[in-house]
């Protein structure tokens, strides 16, 4: 199959889409992640 140029397009989109909104969970959630898992270890599961 070749990827035609709207393909391009529109999976470049959905990149610049996921990227953005990963930033954007990342800020939101920070200080709940911080309070709620100390270490790296809490994160998973562990004590």
């Amino acid at each position: 199959m070749i990827l035609t140029e709207e393909w391009v397009m529109a999976y470049t989109a959905c990149g610049i889409m996921v990227c953005f909104s990963a930033i954007l969970m990342y800020y939101i959630e920070l200080n709940v992640q911080l309070e709620d898992f100390k270490t790296f270890a809490t994160g998973f599961g562990g004590q």
